[in-house]
């Protein structure tokens, strides 16, 4: 294992782009769920529980994505498969709990707007269970 650490860099290791990535995803998310809440709707704010939820599921996306288990996953199939339960058996769930249901109702709302026929595609269930 200290092989692997002396050979690939602290770029493949622990992925820099990613972590600034889910940061602005962070802010993006505090923002508005907090801060510019007011303009989308009156109802109760967002909790704590909710707050830690989500920062669980960007550090499970990371653990899944970004941390060295990416690299040695490439080589171990079974680091792989640890990967994969981070980044979909944690983080999805963490993210559907997280997100308030006034922010899910107004992006459906926006999408039924915009590209209605592809929302329908997208949250039929048949095909989600195709493309799962």
């Amino acid at each position: 294992m200290e092989e692997l650490f002396e050979v690939l860099s602290f770029r493949a290791l622990w992925t820099p782009e990613l972590i600034a990535i889910l940061t602005l995803v962070a802010v993006a998310y505090f923002l508005i769920t907090r801060r510019f809440r007011s303009r989308f709707t009156t109802e109760a704010k967002q909790t704590p529980k909710q707050d830690i939820m989500f920062l669980g599921g960007l550090l499970s996306l990371y653990l899944g994505w970004g941390s060295p288990l990416y690299s040695i996953g490439h080589m171990l199939v079974s680091i792989h498969m640890i990967q994969m339960v981070f980044a979909y058996f944690f983080a999805v769930p963490l993210f559907i709990l997280a997100l308030p249901k006034w922010l899910l109702s107004n992006v459906y709302e926006w999408l039924g707007k915009k590209v209605k026929p592809i929302r329908d595609l997208m949250f039929h269930p048949i095909i989600g269970l195709i493309f799962f």
